[in-house]
């Protein structure tokens, strides 16, 4: 993640699949949760079997910094 400490910032992620796929943001390989209120992960519909999933950081620390993937998965796979 290249952002400056204390600001928010929100990662994209375009997912597209048939069946529609769930998708999970990782951080440094493990899943992100959103229990804390830091971390917001919304799926916004697009059309052709697509959803854009995003995660909103709420003021960044140190901690945030690290490598960010999206991972998608359905019936047929990942």
């Amino acid at each position: 993640i290249g952002q400056d400490l204390g600001k928010e910032t929100i990662l994209e992620c375009i997912i597209t699949a048939n069946p529609q796929a769930v998708g999970v943001w990782k951080r440094n390989g493990e899943e992100m949760k959103t229990l804390s209120g830091k971390y917001r992960i919304e799926p916004y519909p697009e059309e052709d079997h697509s959803i854009v999933l995003c995660m909103r950081i709420i003021m960044i620390d140190k901690d945030d910094y690290g490598d960010y993937t999206c991972e998608a998965s359905n019936k047929l796979g990942k």
